[in-house]
């Protein structure tokens, strides 16, 4: 039985964030005589822009760890956000809420730095990402803080003294890969070619003080499907072939008597070689002549040749060999490595020569089939 190859690659993509932070509910006045806010204090809107991460994402292989950190970057503001000081006595804390973002976030978890961030989702299933609204006096992540008041508001940073003065605001993404997730999903299986936000949609609300008072209003943070676009690193193969090296199996000689025994098993194994950010394979079976009451088994190619035989192709798996019918995709298989030079071996296989059903008659056998593999 000649064994051909064809491979088909598809190309994949994640993310997520933390922080901590102790601070006080409450809005009350302080003693300063100087008060901060954001821009003017009156408010506004402004859209993360221009994420970038060079490196490209590779996926972190089958695990049991809950979130793997993917990528790391910044982005910008537009438009974008200086905080001020000035006279007044409505407080120097900053708070976020993040009420409007319902929907298009996970939940919560760790973050690198420390304490807890949300995960809004991207355009991958099983793969979040994360916000931290900072400058160079600090900042804090949507999702940090175990305490909101009865308006929402949660404090993040409350400093004693004016760290907020003519500080430059940018956002800072962390890109997570939920392991179970992104596992129960299958991989990148829409072959999506970077991550991004999943939709256009605000992340929440951050303050420099006091929201209720008129020169210290919060200012809306909103993302979009092109606030960052982080290439995932192509999947590739460079080829498959046997583990015999060849893609030939010798099925041996047979006397017709010998049909009458059980069939005699050809153990073989199809392996990948020269891979890189490969995180699951699939395979299907194809052949250009089959044979049997079910059309499940490889026919003989030669004109004049044996007949009433066919080859029977199982698979190895955990309960015991099964037949691979022609055709039919397999299930997901998951590599155990994502870096470059990876190879792997797909599944053991066996081949069998065994009765089709139809009258014996002797002669020589060559059947074919093509293993189509599909890995992403």
């Amino acid at each position: 039985m000649k064994m051909h190859h064809k491979l088909t690659g598809c190309l994949n993509t994640l993310f997520f964030i933390g922080l901590t932070a102790a601070g006080l509910l409450g809005y009350q006045g302080q003693a300063a005589a100087t008060e901060c806010q954001f821009a003017d204090g009156y408010g506004g809107t402004t859209t993360l822009v221009n994420g970038t991460f060079d490196a490209g994402i590779r996926w972190y292989p089958k695990s049991n760890n809950d979130s793997v950190l993917l990528a790391s970057f910044d982005t910008d503001l537009s438009p974008g956000l200086v905080s001020h000081c000035s006279a007044g006595s409505d407080g120097r804390q900053l708070a976020y809420n993040d009420s409007a973002s319902v929907g298009n976030k996970l939940g919560r978890g760790p973050q690198p730095e420390g304490g807890m961030g949300n995960y809004y989702y991207t355009n991958v299933k099983g793969i979040y990402f994360s916000v931290k609204i900072y400058s160079s006096a600090g900042g804090g992540y949507f999702g940090d803080g175990n305490r909101s008041d009865a308006a929402g508001w949660t404090d993040l940073v409350n400093p004693s003294d004016n760290i907020w003065e003519g500080k430059t605001w940018k956002a800072h993404i962390n890109i997570w890969q939920d392991t179970n997730e992104f596992m129960m999903n299958g991989g990148n299986i829409n072959n999506a070619t970077y991550i991004s936000p999943r939709s256009a949609f605000t992340l929440g609300l951050m303050t420099i003080g006091d929201p209720s008072d008129s020169d210290n209003k919060p200012w809306t943070f909103n993302v979009t499907p092109t606030s960052f676009q982080i290439p995932i690193i192509p999947s590739t193969c460079e080829y498959a072939q046997l583990d015999s090296g060849n893609n030939t199996i010798n099925m041996g000689d047979y006397m017709l008597s010998d049909f009458n025994a059980s069939p005699v098993s050809h153990p073989f194994r199809v392996q990948l070689l020269g891979c890189n950010n490969v995180y699951a394979i699939k395979y299907k079976m194809t052949a250009s002549k089959l044979t049997g009451p079910d059309n499940n088994l490889l026919g003989n190619m030669l004109n004049n040749g044996a007949e009433g035989i066919g080859v029977k192709i199982l698979v190895e798996r955990n309960w015991g060999p099964e037949q691979i019918n022609p055709n039919e995709e397999s299930d997901i298989i998951l590599s155990p490595n994502t870096d470059p030079g990876s190879s792997y071996g797909l599944l053991n296989f066996r081949a069998q020569l065994v009765k089709d059903g139809n009258p014996l008659k002797v002669g020589n056998f060559t059947g074919m089939t093509t293993f189509q593999i599909t890995y992403y």
